[in-house]
């Protein structure tokens, strides 16, 4: 493999497409910016084509010079918006990564038949992941489970998800559901993940402190947001108490 410098983010979401399959015929990596992830997955042999899609020319131009050395690999570059250079059913995995959750939900909408048609996804929305999980389930998509994990000192969200009936069972062992409504804290979860997720309710548990501190002082004012504050305070506390206790 040619000395390319990849974030850790992008070997963690390709550990994640290995847990779904061994292998893909097709995949699609939608703004695929310069195309390191389809990248790492032929040089792993876990995949025999990919279709690199982008909005602009430029990632695309970025995304052929990484393949530049590697003729032996089966790349298709596209240009085009969300999953609108792909046909029905082309690619086997669709990889959505690094964008605005109602972004990435206005891309599945946009032709929820087309988007149904694609066996699995791996989406790492990075905001609005309550409201986007939201539509994955009033849509019938099954969110296999989430995935959390830093790079950089950042926090990610990785939403596994399937359009196959039967892909995932409630019973299964090797999962946890997480025991809340509120979709800001996940659907589901592997209990090998278990000690990440806490690291992502506990920064969680930080940012609604931060904010009851700063809006405190003012209570009249506030009173909505602090309430909401306050109750995702609770809700965090219950889901650790209560994954503890299994």
């Amino acid at each position: 493999m040619q000395k390319i410098k990849i974030a850790n983010r992008i070997h963690l979401i390709m550990a994640q497409a290995k847990l779904i399959k061994s292998h893909f015929d097709s995949m699609a990596d939608i703004g695929t910016d310069h195309g390191y992830l389809p990248y790492l997955m032929h040089f792993d042999g876990l995949v025999d084509l990919s279709i690199l899609c982008d909005i602009n020319e430029g990632p695309l131009k970025n995304a052929r010079k990484t393949f530049l050395k590697h003729n032996q690999f089966n790349v298709d570059f596209r240009l085009g918006s969300g999953i609108e250079p792909l046909s029905k059913g082309e690619a086997e995995l669709v990889v959505i990564a690094g964008m605005g959750g109602g972004l990435v939900q206005d891309i599945m909408n946009h032709d929820i038949e087309k988007s149904k048609s694609y066996p699995f996804y791996l989406i790492q929305p990075m905001t609005e992941q309550k409201q986007l999980r939201q539509f994955l389930i009033d849509n019938n998509f099954e969110i296999l489970w989430d995935s959390f994990f830093t790079d950089a000192n950042k926090y990610y969200e990785l939403i596994v998800v399937s359009t196959v009936a039967g892909s995932s069972s409630s019973s299964d062992h090797n999962f946890i559901a997480i025991p809340c409504e509120d979709l800001e804290f996940g659907y589901r979860l592997k209990k090998d993940q278990v000690d990440h997720y806490f690291d992502f309710l506990n920064n969680k548990r930080n940012k609604y402190l931060h904010i009851l501190n700063q809006i405190s002082k003012d209570k009249t004012s506030n009173k909505d947001k602090i309430l909401e504050c306050e109750e995702k305070l609770n809700n965090i506390s219950k889901i650790e108490q209560s994954i503890k206790s299994l």
